[in-house]
């Protein structure tokens, strides 16, 4: 066995199809050692790190705006306030029959009295954040007000719950 036949017992066999010697056996030929630097170590750990920044980050995010939407539909729909606490009490206490009629009867009546509430507060509410923007609004300069007019329109229509109907 000559020099370039030999290998390493980790190293792989490759065939070389411009070595025209060898027609019945392929010529064996030893792949480089891996590199194994403190560079090289250097950066599977920065790569790593860097994966699972990405993923904190990602699942952070969604994690986020599953909330919102879920939030967002609580404020949306409030008729549908006792079905959905009662089914999440249901799933996670696994009520009997005869517990889960009285705690629906229990969330539906807290529930109403809640929207009673939200529209008695509700007017109070909407006037003090309405006198808030009216007081920044004095304190800007003219260039300001038209960037601080969008940016409240834009954040009141995103997170200003509509008012209260009451109940039919």
């Amino acid at each position: 066995m000559t020099n370039h036949e030999t290998s390493l017992p980790h190293q792989d066999v490759l065939f070389d199809p411009d070595d025209s010697a060898s027609v019945d056996m392929p010529r064996r030929r030893t792949l480089p050692a891996p590199r194994r630097g403190v560079r090289h170590r250097l950066f599977i750990v920065v790569t790593m790190i860097a994966i699972f920044l990405f993923g904190l980050a990602a699942g952070g995010l969604v994690t986020g705006a599953v909330i919102v939407r879920f939030t967002r539909q609580l404020i949306a729909e409030p008729e549908r306030w006792t079905e959905i606490v009662t089914n999440r009490l249901d799933r996670r206490l696994d009520l009997r029959p005869e517990q889960r009629e009285a705690v629906e009867a229990i969330v539906a009546t807290r529930m109403a009295r809640l929207r009673a509430l939200r529209i008695e507060v509700y007017p109070r509410v909407t006037a003090e954040v309405d006198a808030m923007k009216a007081e920044i609004e004095a304190e800007l300069d003219p260039g300001q007000l038209a960037a601080f007019d969008q940016y409240y329109d834009e954040l009141d229509r995103r997170i200003r719950p509509a008012p209260p109907q009451p109940t039919p």
